[in-house]
């Protein structure tokens, strides 16, 4: 569902009209659901990452609100450490290919000291483990 599609005006306008027409106490569940409704329409399988967010935003809510004055700061900080660098780095970036690349390159060549990318083009921008693991990983699937 896209912001400029047809499918996204009449959700938005059935959203609006419904949280206006629900009593208070009521509206906090119709934003749950829709917004769980709108990032299913991409992947349906995002329930399950939404879905674990929402209870670590809940339980975090719950704690802080809880917590003494002195210890409310701390939390109150931490949280906005964790949130700090959210959306710095794209999920589709290059590397993660390039990464990946390296673990076939050992496969393929069975050598797992010289971590080339390409035939010509060594690759150390993580540790060696990291590609050993991958490459493993991906052996024991392929069998």
């Amino acid at each position: 569902m896209l912001f400029n599609s047809f499918t996204f005006i009449l959700f938005f306008i059935t959203t609006t009209f419904l949280y206006f027409a629900l009593p208070q106490r009521y509206r906090w569940l119709l934003l749950l659901a829709s917004s769980c409704y709108f990032y299913m329409a991409f992947i349906p399988v995002y329930i399950l990452v939404l879905a674990f967010t929402i209870l670590v935003d809940y339980v975090a809510g719950i704690t802080i609100e809880q917590a003494a004055a002195p210890k409310r700061k701390y939390l109150l900080l931490a949280s906005l450490m964790a949130l700090a660098f959210q959306g710095r780095r794209g999920l589709m970036e290059p590397d993660e290919g390039r990464y990946s690349n390296v673990a076939l390159q050992i496969l393929k060549h069975d050598d797992w000291i010289s971590l080339y990318r390409s035939p010509d083009t060594l690759h150390f921008t993580k540790p060696p483990l990291t590609y050993w693991l991958m490459a493993a990983s991906v052996s024991t699937k392929n069998g």
